[in-house]
């Protein structure tokens, strides 16, 4: 401190003049970071987190149930070639999913990165998607058991008169709709 000049300490306090702390911590603003999609140095880095990313996911999906079978895909767009996506092989399990087994594709539905065959559904749905959508990054599609069991469950047989009502409206409200009778709801 040189001379003349005065250091003044100010500590946070409560209204009693006492120094509010926790655990040794005084409580005072803090700088704190900032929430957002994180910042790459090179196009590399941010290719290299997509992909573990891609592949953290698709495991977190098979612990999950959510690759039943070998139907179900995840992709990201990738950061520098952006229209073409990174995505699980045909066949793989989620649940052993690695950053190495992932392939690249484009948007004409070919391997351009790695050696394993791509789902065609997932071409055509993901392609699609990150066509239309250049915003997204990444966009998943999944085959539960949960998921096959309700589809399997609605579809299947007769359907009992409860169940119409999910599917649509009984033929009294359709038919007094027509002539006027019903007002309100779903107008």
């Amino acid at each position: 401190e040189s001379e003349g000049e005065s250091a003044w300490l100010v500590l946070p306090h409560d209204h009693d003049g006492e120094v509010r702390m926790i655990d040794g911590v005084e409580l005072t603003p803090k700088t704190v970071a900032s929430i957002g999609r994180p910042t790459y140095a090179t196009l590399e880095e941010e290719r290299q987190a997509r992909k573990i990313g891609l592949a953290a996911a698709l495991r977190v999906f098979g612990r999950l149930g959510f690759g039943e079978g070998v139907a179900g895909h995840i992709t990201a767009r990738d950061p520098e070639f952006t229209d073409h996506f990174w995505v699980n092989p045909f066949g793989k399990s989620f649940r052993q999913m690695k950053v190495s087994d992932l392939i690249l594709v484009n948007h004409s539905g070919d391997v351009v990165y790695g050696d394993q065959p791509v789902n065609r559904a997932a071409f055509v749905l993901h392609a699609a998607i990150h066509k239309a959508r250049p915003d997204v990054i990444g966009a998943a599609h999944a085959h539960s058991v949960y998921g096959k069991a309700f589809s399997s469950s609605v579809a299947s047989s007769t359907p009992s008169p409860g169940r119409l009502h999910l599917l649509r409206r009984p033929r009294r409200h359709r038919r007094a709709r027509r002539q006027g009778r019903v007002r309100g709801r779903g107008r």
